[in-house]
């Protein structure tokens, strides 16, 4: 096949490409700057010839942006499909949290990701074009203003404010509580307390 765009759906992603993926999102999660990390480390830890990547891929910088792309396409499904069984905006905001509980094996990549997003590199760059530019995949698409318009019409949620403002206040409020999450051995946080906090000032804001 031709090479990788980072577009593919994720059922079509080759088996030496995820290995390759897999690869990246093991070094980040053990401490490696996406910017120095080498192909050599990324081919060695997926077991395949250092010649495959670029078979596949036409940078060190490609394969890793691809790489960090389809993690976020995978946990955007993951959390979508979850989101969609609960029929409550209570449980919604609860799986929410969970989820974020959860990731906190992962405290190097969570790092590593926000750094990503926010820098000006040649990675964090092809990050957010091929996030812009994968709309078909929906993995550009506003997941709290899908909730929050579900909520709205199903009586859930005050209608009177902005939907951009309340995603915004939600995100910022998630955000919060993330960080206590991942910050917790640095500082004295009573995590039941933040979340209990977080929960009740998300569900008060919202009415």
């Amino acid at each position: 096949m031709g090479k990788i765009t980072g577009l593919e759906a994720v059922q079509d992603v080759p088996e030496k490409v995820r290995l390759l993926y897999r690869a990246v999102e093991e070094l980040i999660a053990e401490g490696a700057d996406v910017n120095n990390i080498r192909v050599l480390s990324i081919t060695e830890k997926a077991g395949i010839g250092k010649g495959t990547a670029y078979d596949y891929f036409e940078s060190k910088e490609e394969l890793i942006a691809c790489a960090l792309v389809f993690y976020i396409r995978k946990s955007v499904e993951e959390i979508t499909a979850a989101l969609s069984k609960k029929m409550s905006f209570t449980e919604q905001i609860e799986l929410i949290l969970d989820e974020i509980e959860q990731k906190n094996q992962n405290q190097q990549w969570f790092f590593h990701f926000v750094h990503i997003m926010t820098d000006n590199n040649e990675i964090s760059r092809i990050v957010r074009d091929k996030i812009m530019e994968d709309k078909e995949n929906g993995l550009s698409r506003n997941i709290f203003g899908e909730m929050i318009r579900e909520n709205k019409e199903r009586g859930d949620i005050r209608k009177d404010v902005l939907e951009p403002y309340l995603v915004c206040s939600m995100f910022s409020r998630f955000m919060t509580y993330m960080i206590s999450v991942y910050m917790e051995d640095f500082f004295p946080i009573d995590r039941p307390e933040m979340r209990s906090l977080v929960f009740r000032g998300i569900m008060e804001e919202f009415g």
